[in-house]
């Protein structure tokens, strides 16, 4: 009767044990055949995107993750309508680096899901209301930028000053050191509006 009632004991503390710690995360250790492995990888979350205040942005499942993080930076920066740029994402007390893969953030026998933290930092825009000559550093920012909109948006205002009749500020412009990345962006076949612009500046 005693061995029943240890028994019985056992199983209710396992049972108490189970509820009020929630459930287990599939363990990958089980001999499992590759098809269930696979699923069971599928389902684990492995990476979440969080703001700085801790709203969350974006999760990713252990499927998930043959991505490379210059990648995961053009997603996020898409759910928060921002450029790439101005996307930065920190984990490990560190800016993660664009050719790394979020596979090799996160080991496959890791247990615990890898946390980032994105944090924005927006592009100056220019002031409609300043002249654009009075504006150079903002110009070199936006044409420096991996984002088309600014660099066509660069690029024409670049070729504006430069096309003035009377006195046009080239030694400023080249002051700036913009000039191999115009060289850079006029080889970009794919872009003839920004090939346009850069070319004529």
């Amino acid at each position: 009767r005693r061995a029943r009632q240890g028994e019985a004991t056992l199983r209710l503390e396992s049972a108490l044990k189970w509820i009020f710690s929630g459930p287990k995360r599939p363990s990958l250790k089980k001999k499992k055949t590759n098809e269930e492995l696979e699923t069971v990888e599928a389902l684990i979350e492995a990476l979440r995107v969080r703001t700085a205040s801790g709203a969350l942005i974006l999760t990713l499942d252990s499927g998930s993750m043959d991505r490379s993080v210059m990648q995961l930076r053009a997603e996020v920066g898409a759910l928060l309508g921002r450029c790439v740029d101005e996307v930065k994402l920190i984990a490990f007390q560190r800016q993660l680096e664009d050719g790394e893969t979020c596979q090799s953030l996160v080991p496959l026998e890791a247990l615990e899901c890898l946390e980032v933290t994105c944090i924005t930092q927006e592009i100056p825009q220019l002031d409609s209301s300043i002249p654009a000559l009075e504006q150079l550093d903002v110009l070199k920012q936006m044409i420096m930028s991996s984002s088309l909109e600014y660099q066509i948006d660069s690029a024409t205002h670049l070729r504006k000053i430069l096309s003035v009749e009377a006195n046009p500020p080239i030694q400023r412009v080249l002051e700036l050191g913009v000039a191999p990345r115009l060289l850079e962006l006029s080889q970009q076949m794919s872009t003839p509006q920004l090939q346009f612009e850069t070319l004529w500046a």
